[in-house]
């Protein structure tokens, strides 16, 4: 099954939503996540990329998002699915989704931060790995 399938499969069925009392804005944050980083290991440089803020933009352009993911799987071995794990409200308008990226030989955790009603990406951190 290709990435974007296995990525609206995956959010149909419900699985990768961390959702044990979540709010429904917190539900949609981390589906937006979880679709996002499947995005990024489709190598969809440009549409992740597009869903970044303007300073987001200038900090990660789709070149470095293709060297960061490859040095995952140099790392981690072949991408197998991403979820949800943890959700944080970050200000006012923006909600922190932390991602576990599940690869052959360990996981990466995302941290994207996205805000206001379109889930523009605003930030993300590399929350460790193992």
């Amino acid at each position: 099954m290709s990435l974007p399938l296995l990525a609206i499969a995956c959010l149909l069925a419900g699985g990768c939503v961390n959702n044990k009392g979540d709010s429904p804005g917190d539900v949609k944050a981390s589906t937006a996540a979880v679709a996002i980083t499947y995005q990024l290991a489709g190598q969809h440089f440009s549409q992740v990329y597009a869903r970044f803020s303007p300073a987001l933009q200038k900090a990660l352009p789709p070149m470095q998002m293709a060297k960061l993911w490859q040095g995952f799987e140099s790392k981690y071995g072949s991408f197998d699915s991403a979820s949800a794990v943890e959700n944080r409200q970050h200000g006012a308008t923006a909600t922190d989704v932390v991602v576990a990226c599940h690869f052959l030989r360990g996981t990466q955790f995302l941290d994207w931060t996205l805000a206001n009603a379109n889930l523009q990406v605003t930030g993300l951190h590399l929350a460790g790995g193992s």
